[in-house]
C-alpha cells in the first residue's frame, strides 16, 4: 500500500469537517479575510443532496465560507467548513516552469454543502480567497439525479490530460460547452515526465473543474517514482484523498439517474485474491439489488481491451468478466493508451479514452498480437479527445450516447445504446 501524508487537522472555521451545515437565512455580508487560493476550487463527494468544495492556499484563511446559488435562479446561501494542514515534502519544477510545486505546509480548505436539491445545479463563489472580494474564484456544482426523473442529463470523461502540451485546452473548449454535470479522470493527471507540475496544472485545468464534481481514477503518472516515490502523497492522496462517500481512495462509488459509477485503481492489485476485486464484487452486487438501479459503469486507467502499444489486460478480463456481466454492467471505460478505441463485446461497451493531452500513441501497434481482439474493435482514432455522454431515462429503459470529441470540435465516434 502506498505510504499516506498524514494531515493535522486545524479548526480554523466556525465548524469541524463534520459539522458543516448549509445556512439557508443567512446573507452574504461581504468577503471574509483570507489568502490567495494556489489551487482550486473543485468539488468532489457528490451526492443526490451534497457536494464538497475544496481549495487550497499557502497560508491559513479566517474564515473557511462560500457562497451558493441555484442555477435556476434564487437567492445565495452561505455554507462553512474548516481547514487541514498538510505538508508537500518535495519541491519540482524550481526553475524550470513558471509554476514550480514548492514544498511547504499549505491548507487545504473543504466545505460540504448539504440540503440541495436532487438533479440541480448551483452557482458557488469561495469568500475568502484573498482578493478583497474583487474577483472570488468559484465553479458550478451539481448534485445526482433521481433514477425517477424523465430529463437527459450529460457527463463528462477524459484520460492522461498533460495540458503543458498544448492541447488539451482546445479539447476542454470544445466538450465542456455543453456543461455536463461531473467530470471522470482516467487517470495520468499530471506528467512529472514533462516537467509538468501539479501547481500549473490545476490552472490550466479550471475549465473542467468549475464544470462540477471531478472524480478521478488513479494512473501510473500519478506516482513518479524518479521523484522519491512522494508525488501521490504530496498531491493526489492529499487534494483528492476522498471522492466519493462510498468507498476508499483507491477505489469508490457514486451514482446519479439509478446508474452507478465504479472506479477502481489499476496501479494496485485487484485479481480475484485482492481486497479490490472483493470490494468490487460487492459494491457490483449491491447496485444491482438497488431499487432504483439502472445499470453500472466501470472505470480505471489500465485498458482491459486495447490494440495500441499497450498490452489489455487480458487475465484481468477473466476475472471481472463474470461479475461484470452478472450485474449488469454495460460500459466500462479506461484511459493509459493515448488514444481512441471502442470495443463492443456481448452487451459490454469498453472505451479507452486517453486523448487529453499526452503525446499521441500508436493505436495499431498490438493489431498482430491479438487477433480475436480484432473483430471486437468498432472504432479507433489516434487523436487528441475527451467524450460527452448524454443520458436520456426512458421509462424503465435508459438510452446513453457517447460521443468522442476531438480537439478540432470534430465528433470522431458517436453511438447510443437502449439499455433495457
Amino acid at each position: 500500500m502506498r505510504a499516506r501524508l498524514a494531515l493535522v487537522v486545524a479548526l480554523l472555521g466556525a465548524c469541524g469537517h463534520d459539522a458543516v451545515v448549509n445556512q439557508p437565512d443567512m446573507t452574504p455580508t461581504g468577503p471574509c479575510a483570507g489568502a490567495p487560493l494556489t489551487k482550486g476550487p473543485y468539488a468532489m463527494r457528490m451526492t443526490a443532496t451534497g457536494v464538497s468544495v475544496y481549495w487550497e492556499s499557502a497560508t491559513p484563511q479566517s474564515c473557511v465560507e462560500i457562497g451558493v446559488t441555484p442555477e435556476a435562479g434564487g437567492a445565495e446561501t452561505i455554507a462553512s467548513g474548516a481547514q487541514a494542514a498538510g505538508v508537500v515534502s518535495n519541491s519540482y519544477g524550481i526553475d524550470m516552469v513558471p509554476f514550480p510545486d514548492i514544498a511547504g505546509t499549505y491548507y487545504l480548505s473543504r466545505v460540504d454543502v448539504t440540503g440541495l436539491a436532487p438533479g440541480a445545479c448551483y452557482a458557488y463563489r469561495v469568500r475568502s480567497s484573498g482578493d478583497g472580494g474583487a474577483g472570488e474564484s468559484g465553479g458550478r456544482i451539481c448534485t445526482g439525479h433521481a433514477a425517477s426523473a424523465q430529463a437527459p442529463w450529460k457527463f463528462f470523461a477524459i484520460g492522461d490530460t498533460n495540458p503543458l502540451l498544448g492541447h488539451t485546452a482546445t479539447v476542454l473548449k470544445y466538450t465542456l460547452v455543453e456543461k455536463p454535470d461531473f467530470a471522470m479522470h482516467m487517470g495520468d493527471i499530471s506528467y512529472y515526465s514533462s516537467t509538468e507540475t501539479w501547481a500549473y496544472w490545476f490552472r490550466a485545468m479550471a475549465p473542467m473543474l468549475e464544470i462540477g464534481a471531478f472524480l478521478p481514477a488513479v494512473g501510473n503518472h500519478e506516482n513518479e517514482t524518479m521523484y522519491e516515490a512522494t508525488e501521490y502523497a504530496d498531491f493526489y492522496d492529499r487534494l483528492f484523498h476522498q471522492p466519493s462517500l462510498d468507498g476508499t481512495p483507491e477505489y469508490y462509488r457514486f451514482s446519479s439517474g439509478g446508474i452507478y459509477f465504479h472506479s477502481i485503481d489499476t496501479e494496485v492489485p485487484f485479481d480475484s485474491a485482492a481486497p479490490q476485486y472483493q470490494w468490487l464484487v460487492t459494491t457490483l452486487k449491491d447496485s444491482a439489488a438497488q431499487p432504483d438501479f439502472r445499470f453500472s459503469v466501470v472505470y480505471m486507467h489500465r485498458p482491459l481491451y486495447t490494440l495500441g502499444d499497450v498490452a489489455p489486460l487480458v487475465d484481468s478480463r477473466k476475472d471481472l468478466t463474470p461479475i461484470f456481466e452478472s450485474n449488469k454492467v454495460r460500459l466500462v471505460i479506461a484511459g493509459h493508451m493515448h488514444g481512441y478505441e471502442r470495443f463492443e463485446v456481448g452487451d459490454i461497451t469498453y472505451i479507452t479514452t486517453a486523448g487529453g493531452g499526452g503525446v499521441i500513441n500508436d493505436v495499431n501497434m498490438n493489431v498482430p498480437n491479438y487477433p480475436m481482439d480484432v473483430p471486437l474493435r468498432v472504432a479507433a482514432f489516434g487523436a487528441y479527445h475527451a467524450m460527452l455522454f448524454t443520458v436520456t431515462p426512458m421509462g424503465s429503459a435508459t438510452s446513453i450516447r457517447g460521443r468522442a470529441i476531438d480537439e478540432f470540435g470534430k465528433t470522431i465516434d458517436d453511438f447510443t445504446h437502449v439499455i433495457q
